[in-house]
Order: C-alpha cells, then sequence, then structure tokens
C-alpha cells in the first residue's frame, strides 16, 4: 500500500496524518483512518500487529487483492470499514474472531463466494454493510445470532436461497435490504415483528407473496420496496397505519383490486410506484392532493379519470401509460411536470396517443403494411451505416413517435435518490470506442425502470431482431464504476428473451460491442420491444443511471418480400387472423353466450366441453396471468396458457389490451358463431369472459408447432 509506514512502528513518535494514538499507558496507534486518500496496493498483513486498534478505515481508496486472514487478530477492533475499493476473492472466516466490532463494512467491492457463517460471532455487530460485491450462497443460520444489529445492507450480489428462520432474532433491525439477489420462497411473516424498521428493500429477488398481513405494525417504516413477487394473485396490502412512508414501491407485485383511498393520509410520501400490476378501478382523488414528485401507475388496469391537480412549485414525474382511463381531466401541468400519456386511455380519449392510434393515422386500413424494416439510433442521431438508415433517437420525452410514425417510444421510471432529468437518460460518449463503431455505440438511450419500443406499419412476417449493446457508464475505477452492475429482462412481442441480462458480463468489459439476435413474428403490423429493470444490480453505483441500455435496434425481414405482394395463403391466413382479432377485440365486452356485464371478480360460469369454467378458474390457472405462464403476446394483449388440471381442459387465454376494448352490439353474437366452428385445421374458439377491464379470449391449446412456422417455415 502506497502511504507512510509508520503505523507498523509500535510508537507514536513519528506523527502523520490519519493516525491516532493513545498514550495514556504507553503510546499505541488505535485508529488509522485513510479515506480517499488515493491510496493504491493491498491490505497489509502487518496492520495485524496493531493489538491496540479500534479502527481502521480505509474506504474510497483503489485497494486490490484479497483480505487478510490476519485481520481477525485485532481483537479490540470497533470500526472495519473497506468499502469502496477493488478488493477481490472471499471474505475471511477469521474476521468472526473479532469480538469488539460494532461496524463491518466491505462493500462496494469484487468480493466473492458464500458469507462465512463465523460472521455470526461477532454478537456485537451493529451495522453489516456487503452491498455491490459478487458475493453467493445462501444466507447462513448464523447470522441470525447478531441480536444488536441495526443495518443488514446485503443488495446487489447473487445471494440465492430463503431468507433464514434464524434472523427473526434482529429484531434490532432499522435497516434491512437484500434488492438486486436472488433470494426465493415465501416472504416470512417474522418480519413483521421488526418493529424498529425504518427502511425495507427488498425488490428484485424471487420472492413468493403476499406481504405479512400484519406487515402494517411496522409504523417506523420510510421506506417499502417490494417488486416482482412470483404470486398467482395478491390483494393490495394492508399498509393504512405505514403513515410515515415517503417512498412506497410495490411493482410487478400481480396486485388486483382497486388502490386504498388510505394512501393519501400518507401526508410524507414523495415516492410512489404501483406500476405493472392488474389494479382496477379509478385512482383516488386524495393521491393527487399529496406533495407526491413521483407516482408510476404504468400498465395496470386503471380507469375514470386521471384526477385532480398537480403540484406547481416541485418537480413531478408522473406517467399514467399502459392503462384504460376514460378522461383526461387534470389541470395544472407546468414546465416543472413530466408526464406520460402514451396508450394511457381509452381510443376515444383526447389529445392522447397508443400504438393503435398511430397505425390508424399512419397507415390506415389497406396501408397498415409500409414496411419491411426498421433501423433506431437509440440515443443518437440519424447516421447510414453499411448501408442502413438508422432513424435518430435523441429526444428527451418520456415518449416519442417517429416523424413517419413507424415507429414509437414509451419511457418510465425515474432514478431514485438523485435529482436526473429525462436529458439524462440520453448518453453519448465519443472516446473509447473504436472508430468503425464509435458512431452507433457512442450513443445509448437508458430507462431506470422501462422502456418500450413499438414498430408500427410492418409487413406481417417473421423477422429478425438485432439489439446492439455496449457499456459506456460502468467503466472507471476512479469513481467506481467500473464495480456497477446493469442487469434486466428484455421481452420481444410479450416473449422474454433476456432474463438478467447484464451487458458487461456478456461483453467482456466496457466500451465493448454485443450484439443479440432472435426471431420474432409480426402478426398485426406492430413489434413490441420492451427492455425491463425488474430490480436487480447496481442502484449506489456512481453515476447512479441503473436500468436498461439500448445502443441500437434493426429489424429485418425473415421472408421473401417480391414486390409488396405476399402469398396467398399467407394474406389469406393473415386476414382471418386480423379479422378474428378485431372481431374478438369488438365484442371483449361481452361474454360468449351474450349475457350482461359482470365484474371483474364474479364467477358467473360459462360451459367449455361440457365442464363449467368460471372466471376465477381461469385467475388460478394462470397464476393471476403470471409472466411464467406467457406463451405470446403482441400490442393487442398477452397469451397465457391455462391448464384446469381438475376438469382436465387446458386453454390458450388471451388477455386483450385495456386499450383495444370497444364494444358493439351489432357483432357480439359472432362471436357465438366462431365458438360454433369446428375444422382439424382450425384453432377452436372456446368461449370469452368480459369483466371489468379484463376481457379474455378463450382458445384450444395447441402445443404441437406455431402458426407462424407453418406460415413462414422455420428460421432457425
Amino acid at each position: 500500500m502506497k502511504a507512510p509506514r509508520y503505523y507498523f512502528h509500535r510508537t507514536c513518535a513519528d506523527y502523520y496524518d490519519g493516525i491516532t494514538c493513545n498514550c495514556s499507558m504507553g503510546c499505541h496507534v488505535t485508529s488509522l483512518s485513510f479515506q480517499n486518500h488515493h491510496l493504491i496496493g493491498q491490505v497489509p498483513r502487518e496492520l495485524a500487529d496493531l493489538p491496540y486498534l479500534e479502527v481502521l478505515e480505509l474506504s474510497g481508496n483503489q485497494l486490490y487483492g484479497s483480505i487478510p486472514e490476519s485481520l481477525g487478530n485485532l481483537s479490540k477492533l470497533v470500526t472495519l470499514d473497506l468499502s469502496s475499493n477493488l478488493l477481490s476473492g472471499s471474505i475471511p472466516g477469521s474476521l468472526g474472531n473479532m469480538q469488539s466490532l460494532k461496524t463491518l463494512s466491505l462493500g462496494p467491492n469484487r468480493l466473492s463466494g458464500p458469507i462465512p457463517n463465523e460472521l455470526g460471532n461477532i454478537t456485537k455487530l451493529q451495522y453489516l454493510g456487503l452491498r455491490d460485491n459478487n458475493l453467493s450462497g445462501d444466507l447462513p443460520q448464523g447470522l441470525g445470532n447478531l441480536r444488536r444489529l441495526e443495518s443488514f445492507l446485503m443488495l446487489s450480489n447473487n445471494i440465492t436461497g430463503e431468507l433464514p428462520g434464524t434472523l427473526a432474532n434482529l429484531t434490532s433491525l432499522r435497516a434491512f435490504s437484500v434488492m438486486g439477489n436472488s433470494l426465493s420462497g415465501r416472504i416470512p411473516d417474522f418480519i413483521q415483528n421488526w418493529t424498529k424498521l425504518t427502511s425495507l428493500t427488498i425488490m428484485g429477488n424471487n420472492f413468493e407473496g403476499p406481504l405479512p398481513l400484519n406487515i402494517s405494525k411496522l409504523a417506523r417504516l420510510k421506506e417499502l420496496w417490494v417488486s416482482d413477487l412470483g404470486s398467482s394473485q395478491i390483494f393490495f396490502p394492508p399498509l393504512s397505519d405505514l403513515t410515515n412512508l415517503n417512498s412506497l414501491i410495490l411493482r410487478n407485485c400481480s396486485i388486483a383490486g382497486q388502490i386504498p383511498a388510505y394512501i393519501g393520509n400518507f401526508q410524507s410520501l414523495r415516492y410512489l410506484d404501483l406500476s405493472f400490476n392488474n389494479l382496477t378501478g379509478e385512482i383516488p382523488n386524495s393521491i393527487s392532493k399529496l406533495g407526491l414528485t413521483n407516482a408510476y401507475f404504468t400498465r395496470n388496469m386503471l380507469n375514470g379519470s386521471i384526477p385532480g391537480s398537480f403540484p406547481q412549485s416541485l418537480i413531478t414525474y408522473w406517467d399514467f401509460s399502459y392503462n384504460s382511463f376514460s378522461n383526461v381531466n387534470f389541470t395544472g401541468p407546468n414546465n416543472n411536470t413530466y408526464m406520460n400519456l402514451f396508450a394511457c386511455c381509452s381510443p376515444t380519449t383526447l389529445n392522447t396517443t397508443s400504438p393503435l392510434k398511430i397505425l390508424n393515422e399512419s397507415c390506415p386500413g389497406s396501408k397498415m403494411s409500409k414496411y419491411n424494416s426498421l433501423y433506431i439510433n437509440c440515443g443518437g442521431e440519424g447516421i447510414t451505416i453499411d448501408g442502413n438508415y438508422y432513424e435518430e433517437d435523441d429526444q428527451t420525452s418520456d415518449f416519442y413517435v417517429s416523424p413517419n410514425g413507424n415507429w414509437a417510444y414509451s419511457r418510465s421510471g425515474y432514478v431514485i435518490g438523485t435529482d436526473s432529468r429525462p436529458k439524462d437518460y440520453i448518453r453519448n460518449m465519443t472516446c473509447g470506442f473504436p472508430v468503425p463503431e464509435t458512431t452507433l455505440y457512442a450513443t445509448s438511450r437508458i430507462s431506470p425502470l422501462s422502456l418500450k419500443y413499438h414498430g408500427l406499419c410492418l409487413h406481417n412476417g417473421n423477422y429478425k431482431v438485432k439489439l446492439h449493446f455496449a457499456e459506456i457508464l460502468y467503466k472507471d475505477n476512479k469513481d467506481y464504476s467500473i464495480l456497477g452492475k446493469r442487469i434486466f429482462d428484455v421481452y420481444i412481442q410479450g416473449n422474454r428473451v433476456l432474463k438478467d441480462f447484464n451487458i458487461i458480463d456478456e461483453s467482456k468489459g466496457a466500451y465493448k460491442v454485443v450484439i443479440k439476435e432472435f426471431s420474432t413474428v409480426v402478426m398485426n403490423n406492430t413489434l413490441e420491444i420492451h427492455f425491463y429493470w425488474a430490480g436487480k444490480g447496481s442502484v449506489y453505483i456512481p453515476p447512479y443511471l441503473y436500468g436498461p441500455l439500448i445502443s441500437a435496434i434493426s429489424v429485418n425481414p425473415d421472408f421473401e418480400h417480391h414486390n409488396g405482394e405476399t402469398s396467398t395463403l399467407v394474406k389469406t391466413t393473415i386476414a382471418v387472423s386480423s379479422f378474428a382479432i378485431l372481431l374478438f377485440v369488438s365484442v371483449s365486452t361481452w361474454k360468449v353466450s351474450g349475457l350482461e356485464k359482470k365484474n371483474v371478480f364474479d364467477n358467473g360460469p360459462i360451459n367449455i366441453q361440457g365442464t363449467s369454467v368460471t372466471f376465477n378458474d381461469i385467475v388460478q390457472a394462470t397464476q393471476n396471468f403470471s409472466p411464467k405462464m406467457e406463451i405470446g403476446g403482441g400490442d393487442f394483449g398477452t397469451v397465457y396458457k391455462a391448464e384446469i388440471k381438475e376438469k382436465g381442459i387446458t386453454m390458450a387465454v388471451k388477455k386483450l389490451s385495456p386499450n383495444l376494448k370497444k364494444g358493439f352490439d351489432e357483432i357480439k353474437n359472432e362471436i357465438n358463431s366462431l365458438s360454433s366452428l369446428d375444422h382439424e385445421n382450425l384453432v377452436q374458439t372456446l368461449g370469452a369472459f368480459s369483466g371489468n377491464n379484463q376481457p379474455l379470449l378463450l382458445n384450444e391449446y395447441m402445443d404441437n408447432d406455431s402458426l407462424s412456422r407453418a406460415l413462414f417455415g422455420n428460421s432457425e
């Protein structure tokens, strides 16, 4: 370690800044504090020769190599802080010998391997910070012995397994964060007994819901972050007593039902994220009266009017995209208000847009098909590469429609705990790349949560989609951004094609290009590419711009296109398919038998193959329309496999997009005609449900092959 080595002496005669001595009974070094001193090298083993050392703070340097086993001999050490370095290797089990230790901070670094069970021997420990490493394996049972622990920070690692039951002993906890790992199992009920908690962040794992029934006992909570639960269905958790909350994230938790009005009583609430659930009904007016700076209701089934007014003095971010609102009736948006209304509302709502509206305007009727390719330079200006013109994509708005109407994007989210603005989500890095690749990969678009690109007016058929990536932000040793992990998922046409994708892991470094190619099918003249942050990766690593990053998109046909003509078989099949989809959309507010409209949770049965099937049967069979059960989809809706084992029925259930709902009495009986068709070459329509904003189409499930393969051949 390149620093004065006076502290190895048994005397304090040679003074140096950062060294503290106690000379009451002979002079002994008691504290070494070299934070942010630009130190380079390894942690010296000789530090163990300072038996009276109580404080060792070496954070914010460029130290590398492993943590010496010998540090475990420092029996009087109270504080050990090696955070924000480049240390690697495993955590020595010998650290469990430091019986006086109260603070152990080892992250961010590059530490790997399991967490040693011996850390549970440090019974005086109050702060355990292991965040932003590469630690793996299960949490050891021994950690349950740390009864004095107040802060438990394990976020952004590779921890697996379930939360051990011994953690129930940690009743002194004030902050508990395991976000961004791969923990699984049910969220344990013992969490509700940690009544001193002020921060609980467990998003970005593989937990099963629901939240503990008595979670509201945690009345001191200021932060509650939960996301991406694997539950089949849960209702809004009982949080009415959590009136001290200032940030609440319940994202992609399979929450159904209405938003409770009591959230309007959370006067301290500033950040609210309820996106990617199955919420219905209206947003309570009381929510708009809070001092919210961020509110996200993205991709639910909310309806009614977008409520109320908005603060005039605060910079605020509101996202109502991908819902079913009937009226944009708010007042007050100004230059300080950023609002996403893309696909927020029913097709008849004025001053809003959606993929369907763009299709009708840009390529109506017989002109639905205008293009057979798409090139976008994400975050950059228009450029020509290898004879292909990549259209410019340098807008900073939350959603944007290209001048030709052939593509659009919608962005959602905000970098937590920063003052970032939409302009920060366009990045340009002109140095670092080889010259031939600079123009395409030096720019990129980022989104802290969700980024959807919609290709529009495309000819129907098979396509090859290339996604171009290059990490240009997590790159520097000096600001520790090189320790950052950007992890996200990618969906094409509703199918997840990349899970926990890490650009640097794939490309083997910053400024390295990686291209991912996928085959997909366009059937309704639209292509959807969705980049989604599931809560994994680094949140608190500079430059604090986590979430999906994309450099360019290229889409090319994987079929022969002869002067705009399509084969008779393909045209006929697409025509039939398009008619069926439009018909289904038109009558999606009616049940197969023509019965009256019913509430979304009513169980009015319909007869399928001689067996009574209810709406709740479908909900349970699809695990409340869980992504795990998705088998296809696009702008018109998502298709799920529904196997009702006890009734011997397997179906393909299409949950129509709420933006497409529109009933027409004159053709409602056509669905019955489709249900009666029976031919060996036809997939039979079995029926339909319609509830409050949740229209479903039930079709025969075919597992032998895909229609696209039959029509367009094997694209592999």
